[in-house]
């Protein structure tokens, strides 16, 4: 998959070259794994976009910024108001983690989860998910971007440039805070390079996190301006460029899933082979690009229970058990041989290391596509909510025309509803309940006043039934079912006495 593309058509320029709404940091890279056994996406974020990780090139890029610019000594009270900054956007993050965790039920596992401190160089500063790990069923990240409002938190921001007075400015060097001025000389290291664009990063995404945070694929896939000066204009582009990925994906699920989108043409196609019609209308090329990560380990994800994705646990214990801990002669041969300390052979040789498949991604896009297309494989599905019109994942062999999502402002589901809604039609349509209903309200009244004995009225309530289905089924008629109700406790009759009349 190239990177800024996601296999989309476009032309393949390199990333420098194409003109974006909002540029990309390409040398920050999430993974993400597919497992096929229960449907789950294994998500892990970069955690390169953050101060702890970016310390070392800092430090080497502000010696050669030294080297070449005059440095002013740091007002003490500057010192402690970015201290007191620090601890402030800790805090908030804190409470922004404990708000995420709410929202996806868990499915968050926060880096440096264990570290409670505000003070903590470890917790991210910038992105609370930086090194989380995000774990999905698959469609829940499409659905989860797909109905995210982008628009109303970058519309409603103040038009200002960060670089003039945001919450990121107490955090950044001093030094790294001004504007670049018209002709200053281009940066010329790596370094510079790598270091310049993590600090425009961390000054967009404060100015923007507030949309970004909507959906979990904008949060960890987060834009950058290369110019910070263009910053003012990068929420109205950004803005565009998410409303237009929302657009995109609403008519490819509708293309490919919406089992009443022309029907008569799409009806006999599964969705991979709507798909591929899809592409061929919109002139897009028949293959789709990723960038697949084999990775070798200890540890495994997912399920799988055989080598070389996995080991039972019986299995894998029992290696451990006849594991001992003394290097023998040939591992202490074969590590001298091969240049390698033989306790490192004698590991190797006696605990199992995995394989694990997974896939690279730094673009909103690119995940999107890599989770539709994983769908596709795995005949994963989607329906529309006959009800609020929203689409769903199908799950097993549970058919419903409805969705889980409850109404905003709502204690109910839209099956709950659909469920009353149903039912409340059945009534009016059968004739049947609303007399059997009135009558079972009347002899239950007489009940609580002693009229008629329970045991009497539990051997009714038994026949009524029996008659009330007759009656929906049209072996009797209305009428018929009336009369038989009215008969069964004649009213009493005055002048008797009560046990008389029972």
């Amino acid at each position: 998959m190239e990177k800024g593309n996601a296999g989309s058509g476009q032309d393949k320029k390199p990333a420098a070259d194409r003109k974006r709404p909002a540029a990309w940091l390409d040398q920050f890279n999430n993974t993400v794994y597919f497992s096929e056994e229960d449907k789950t996406i294994y998500i892990h974020v970069d955690d390169g976009n953050e101060y702890e990780s970016m310390q070392d090139l800092i430090d080497e890029y502000e010696k050669e910024y030294a080297a070449t610019h005059e440095i002013h000594e740091v007002d003490p009270e500057e010192l402690e108001a970015q201290r007191l900054g620090r601890i402030k956007a800790q805090k908030e993050n804190m409470a922004l983690m404990e708000e995420l965790r709410r929202r996806y039920e868990g499915k968050i596992r926060f880096g440096h989860e264990e570290d409670d401190s505000p003070e903590s160089d470890k917790k991210p500063l910038i992105n609370v998910l930086s090194g989380a790990t995000i774990r999905l069923g698959y469609g829940e990240g499409i659905l989860d971007f797909l109905y995210a409002d982008f628009s109303t938190p970058l519309l409603e921001k103040a038009a200002t440039s960060i670089t003039s007075g945001g919450e990121a400015k107490g955090y950044l060097p001093q030094d790294l805070r001004s504007e670049k001025e018209p002709g200053t000389e281009r940066v010329s290291t790596k370094t510079q390079k790598i270091v310049e664009d993590f600090f425009s990063y961390a000054l967009t995404f404060t100015n923007v996190k507030e949309a970004a945070y909507r959906s979990v694929y904008t949060a960890i896939c987060p834009p950058v301006v290369a110019d910070i000066r263009d910053e003012p204009k990068l929420r109205i582009r950004y803005r565009q460029e998410l409303l237009n990925l929302q657009e995109k994906y609403k008519d490819l699920m509708e293309f490919c899933y919406d089992e009443d989108f022309y029907p008569e043409v799409l009806g006999r196609m599964m969705p991979h082979e709507r798909y591929y019609l899809y592409r061929h209308i919109h002139h897009l090329p028949t293959t789709v690009e990723r960038t697949e990560q084999v990775r070798f380990a200890r540890n495994y994800m997912g399920h799988k229970k055989e080598m070389p994705y996995g080991m039972e646990h019986e299995e894998l214990q029992a290696r451990f058990d006849s594991m001992t801990s003394e290097v023998n002669e040939t591992e202490k041969e074969f590590a001298e041989k091969f240049g390698i300390e033989p306790m490192r052979v004698h590991v190797f040789s006696n605990i199992p290391s995995f394989i694990s498949i997974q896939y690279l991604f730094s673009t909103v896009e690119q995940i999107l596509e890599l989770e539709f297309t994983k769908m596709l494989e795995q005949n994963v599905r989607f329906r529309k909510c006959k009800r609020c019109g929203k689409y769903f994942i199908m799950k097993g062999n549970y058919d419903t025309n409805y969705c889980d999502r409850v109404d905003e402002g709502g204690t109910q589901t839209c099956q709950q509803i659909a469920a009353q809604e149903n039912y409340k039609a059945r009534i009016a349509d059968n004739k049947a309940i609303p007399i059997y209903n009135k009558y079972y309200k009347r002899y239950a009244a007489r009940v609580n006043v002693n009229q008629i004995k329970e045991k009497d009225f539990k051997a009714w309530r038994y026949q009524a039934i029996t008659k009330r289905n007759e009656c929906t089924d049209g072996k009797i008629t209305p009428e018929e079912l009336t009369e038989w109700m009215e008969a069964s406790f004649p009213n009493r009759k005055p002048g008797k006495p009560k046990e008389e009349q029972e």
